[in-house]
């Protein structure tokens, strides 16, 4: 992938019409915390023309802990637009993933990418993720009331400031019918405070006991428009797994957002919620309902002795901060 670099941004202009500043791309590529992405290109004539990539991401798979892969970036130049080309292409990726120790590779394609995945690269379908929405005022009505909860709670780090926080000790689920992205201290910080000019909040709720550094539950939010109307949308929300105080720290989470949101002064909040998401019940007892918007997703697994978990739909819980999506 080095020297490579002039030669994808080129064709991210050629195919998407997208002009990526280098910083982002390497932020993209190269600055993972679990070491750089699988880059696969293919060249004509001492260009590239082809790119298939993949982040690896650390996971739960069920209760083990394994490196998966989000497959991202993938294209081909129109001059050299064939099928021959692109399943070469991945191929070359998935054989580069196994020398990684990368085990199962997902994705979140749009539709013309995900009929190919699926025809010639064995990709196999999972249940579209949902979009959630629903008022802000809505997370306060239900939860901030109940707690009675002050309004100096807890803490909102800004994606200018590192907060130096553990999430537990890597929240690997005690589920063994969970998947579900790991969330180490590297990982939140590449994911929410290292992006070139990301504009993220993260509330987070302190652990039980008091453990200096380390933190029972976060979220993280951005603020967006959409159709002319100022939306907030929750990214990520983890509890630690097993804990009893997690409906205490759903509530203190959920009163943060709020008041996030309420200063961002957006009018409507969007999510994702797979059937395994935590966040899941509490939006339904704030009235949140599905607005239609869905999301292709699926996997690849490379390790077969896992098909009888990843095949199953209920089993995933993926936040937008898993995708490629940001």
């Amino acid at each position: 992938m080095a020297g490579d670099e002039a030669g994808i941004l080129a064709l991210y202009r050629e195919v998407f019409d997208l002009e990526m500043p280098l910083p982002l791309w390497r932020w993209y590529y190269s600055e993972m915390p679990h070491g750089p992405a699988v880059v696969a290109v293919a060249e004509q004539e001492g260009r590239i023309v082809g790119h298939y990539a993949v982040q690896p991401r650390p996971f739960s798979l069920g209760a083990v802990p394994c490196l998966a892969g989000l497959a991202i970036g993938t294209m081909i130049h129109p001059a050299a637009r064939d099928v021959t080309t692109l399943v070469e292409l991945a191929q070359l990726a998935y054989d580069m993933c196994r020398e990684r120790g990368i085990l199962i590779l997902y994705a979140f394609p749009n539709d013309q990418a995900w009929r190919v995945r699926k025809a010639l690269l064995g990709w196999q379908e999972l249940p579209q993720v949902v979009e959630w929405e629903g008022s802000s005022s809505a997370l306060t009505d239900v939860f901030g009331e109940q707690h009675g909860l002050p309004d100096d709670l807890g803490k909102v780090a800004s994606a200018l400031q590192y907060p130096q926080f553990r999430f537990g000790t890597d929240n690997a689920s005690t589920n063994i019918h969970t998947i579900s992205g790991l969330r180490t201290w590297d990982w939140i910080g590449w994911r929410f405070f290292g992006k070139p000019d990301a504009e993220y909040v993260v509330p987070t709720v302190g652990a039980s006991g008091g453990e200096p550094g380390v933190v029972e539950a976060y979220a993280a939010a951005k603020r967006y428009v959409r159709d002319g109307v100022p939306y907030g949308h929750i990214l990520d929300w983890q509890t630690a797994h097993g804990m009893q105080g997690d409906k205490e720290a759903a509530g203190k989470l959920l009163f943060m957002l709020q008041r996030q949101f309420t200063q961002w002064n957006v009018e409507r909040v969007s999510c994702w919620a797979c059937p395994a998401s935590s966040l899941r019940p509490y939006l339904r007892q704030a009235g949140f309902t599905p607005t239609g918007r869905q999301t292709n997703f699926g996997y690849l697994s490379l390790m077969p002795q896992a098909d009888d978990l990843l095949k199953d739909g209920d089993a995933w819980d993926v936040q937008m901060a898993d995708s490629d999506v940001y």
